[in-house]
């Protein structure tokens, strides 16, 4: 429980799955939000850390639930910003979402994160899986957590089973 922040691509998975409880800050309905919410709000705060810290104090976020294959430069951007801020943490990672918590609303959630000490285990399920797809996203979560010896050697692993994987390629490229 808590303010959750989510972004646009998983808004109506959300509300099918967690309203009334929980209501997302945004779905993928733009005609239902004024169109100052994107331009001001809603891409400013991602893009710009002072204006998620000042959305941060606004709306009193405590969980992020993001859909990380967003491919959107401020998704990046903010993604990279939180996974960086030493008051949330990663607590789920899977083929498209992660789950982060603020560390003071949820301590206990918070002590169970996903961390550069232990992605590998804690990512397991997803790197040892028989379905590429999952492998290429625990590789793309590791290089997102800086972990970028460990997601080149699984990129490099999928290489040689595919030589021609577009993804992977594209995946190494960036």
């Amino acid at each position: 429980k808590g303010v959750v922040l989510n972004n646009y691509d998983v808004g109506s998975y959300f509300v099918f799955y967690h309203f009334p409880e929980n209501r997302p800050f945004v779905d993928n309905r733009p005609e239902a939000y004024p169109s100052d919410f994107f331009r001001d709000l809603y891409i400013p705060m991602q893009r710009y850390e002072e204006k998620w810290h000042e959305a941060l104090n606004k709306y009193g976020f405590s969980i992020v639930y993001w859909n990380y294959r967003d491919g959107t430069p401020w998704s990046d951007s903010f993604l990279h910003n939180v996974m960086n801020d030493d008051s949330w943490g990663l607590v789920h990672a899977d083929n498209s979402i992660f789950v982060f918590v603020e560390s003071e609303s949820h301590p206990e959630l918070f002590k169970s994160r996903i961390t550069k000490d232990n992605a590998v285990e804690r990512l397991s399920s997803l790197l040892e899986s028989d379905s590429r797809r999952d492998v290429k996203s625990g590789a793309e979560i590791l290089r997102r957590l800086g972990l970028l010896q460990q997601a080149l050697g699984t990129y490099h692993e999928l290489l040689e089973e595919d030589p021609k994987d577009i993804e992977v390629l594209l995946a190494l490229a960036s």
